[in-house]
């Protein structure tokens, strides 16, 4: 037979060793043998920020309620040698604020997983918690290992787009591989591999680079843009928005979520909202908000804004909008002070390379720079042959309203502005980093009001209503 048919000669490949309880270490992020004497209280408090225990949602234990319980599956998680577990510390903020793990270890055949992988909120979308994904997978290649695994709910769509952007091609979904939590789970399986690691390296390395990211820490290039080509296979619930496999049986039987959620409980898979949805009942004081809402003018906006944890709870209850087909056709950008005076200089210096009026250029510019906060929503439509682009666009503008009206309904003064800005090509990939599909649906300005606007004239509903009854 050929190598064709058996397989190519292995070269003298030797089996590599396991891992060890070794540190790993970057510019960013610190990987440490979990220690539950050293890292359980830190690990907890910081757990303790996600307040709807929702990290935990598809993991097979937690949440944890109390720190002698979290203690307890440290120790035994710290005693196992596969999974051997890691503390992540971010080193900015010289706080641990994670765990991963290597798993199902075989140096047999040159094949190891990272998994069991919980970053707190404030971890979350950070330098170090990419680099901490780096380490790991550095460590398994330049050890020898040939195969790099990342397993998932096939629902955990966030899961899903992290083994992507982090460049583990996709290589389908084991129906029914297990039972999680008394749930049924199908199992989505990506991978790298040996022949890979060189440009992978090369990727991470160009996005880890303090040159890819400006004065207030935005990055240049995304790491997606860098891994996208080494996959050797797109997962197609990504690429199309398709939904996740098993949508329908886990529609069928009322669950949405780990923990037992209703359809309507949530609209995207992986995404937050209440625990259970409710029968329909009449809810005037709702109503009574929706007819009295009012935005508070961006200018009269001052500091305290949200914090971090207050921010995820308007950003879960505005993707909670119409998103026929659960493309996820928008995404959210979080500016705080620091980033908001760097992105009035650019509008400044983008409004005068354009020949604006000094007027026009000085409103933009004292947009952002007044701001104790802005959260820009993102259209970012997907390609699709059932749900055209401009329905897309609509359920970004709906997010906007949705974010809008959290914001207010919290107590919080906000408003909803554009400008020319919006759709600026040059400022929005300079200033925010947008692909050239995408543009900014909407700036929602949060903060604490300063003073109680008048109602404004409303239309008249009379006027502008048509019914028809044949």
């Amino acid at each position: 037979m050929t190598d064709k048919e058996i397989g190519w000669d292995g070269g003298g490949w030797q089996p590599p060793p396991r891992p060890r309880r070794v540190r790993l270490s970057g510019a960013y992020a610190v990987l440490e043998p979990l220690d539950p004497e050293r890292h359980a209280e830190h690990l907890h408090s910081a757990y303790r920020e996600d307040v709807e225990g929702e990290i935990w949602d598809y993991l097979p234990y937690g949440p944890f309620d109390s720190l002698p319980a979290f203690r307890e599956w440290a120790a035994a998680a710290a005693e196992t040698e596969d999974p051997l577990f890691f503390a992540i510390r971010d080193r900015d903020r010289e706080q641990f604020g994670g765990v991963a793990s290597f798993l199902r270890i075989k140096p047999e055949s040159g094949s190891i997983e990272v998994g069991h992988i919980n970053l707190s909120p404030s971890l979350q979308r950070t330098r170090a918690a990419t680099e901490s994904m780096f380490l790991m997978m550095r460590w398994a290649f330049e050890a020898g290992y040939r195969r790099y695994e990342w397993k998932c709910n096939a629902l955990n769509r966030r899961s899903r787009r992290s083994a992507a952007r982090l460049g583990l091609s996709y290589e389908g979904v084991f129906r029914q591989a297990t039972i999680s939590k008394g749930r049924n789970r199908d199992t989505a399986w990506f991978a790298a591999v040996d022949g890979e690691w060189p440009r992978l390296r090369s990727a991470f390395e160009t996005w880890l680079s303090p040159g890819n990211f400006d004065e207030s820490g935005g990055q240049k290039r995304s790491l997606a843009s860098l891994t996208k080509s080494i996959l050797s296979a797109m997962d197609p619930v990504l690429e199309e928005g398709a939904r996740a496999p098993g949508d329908s049986a886990r529609r069928e039987s009322g669950v949405v979520r780990g923990r037992g959620r209703s359809p309507a409980a949530a609209e995207a898979p992986g995404r937050s909202g209440p625990a259970m949805s409710k029968a329909l009942e009449p809810r005037p004081d709702v109503l009574d908000f929706l007819r009295t809402r009012r935005s508070r003018p961006a200018k009269t906006l001052t500091g305290p804004a949200p914090g971090r944890a207050e921010i995820g709870k308007l950003l879960r209850s505005a993707a909670r909008s119409p998103d026929h087909g659960k493309l996820e056709p928008w995404r959210f950008i979080v500016i705080d002070r620091k980033a908001l005076t760097r992105i009035s200089e650019l509008a400044r210096a983008r409004g005068e390379d354009l020949g604006l009026d000094p007027a026009t250029v000085e409103k933009a510019r004292s947009a952002f720079s007044g701001s104790p906060l802005v959260i820009a929503v993102v259209s970012s439509p997907k390609p699709s042959e059932k749900i055209p682009q401009v329905e897309q666009t609509l359920s970004a503008g709906a997010v906007c309203l949705a974010l809008l009206n959290a914001a207010l309904a919290s107590g919080w003064g906000a408003n909803w502005l554009t400008s020319w800005l919006a759709l600026d090509r040059e400022f929005l990939g300079t200033a925010l980093g947008l692909e050239e599909h995408e543009f900014v649906a909407g700036f929602i300005h949060v903060g604490t009001e300063t003073s109680v606007p008048p109602d404004r004239p409303r239309p008249d509903t009379d006027a502008i209503t048509s019914w028809l009854d044949e």
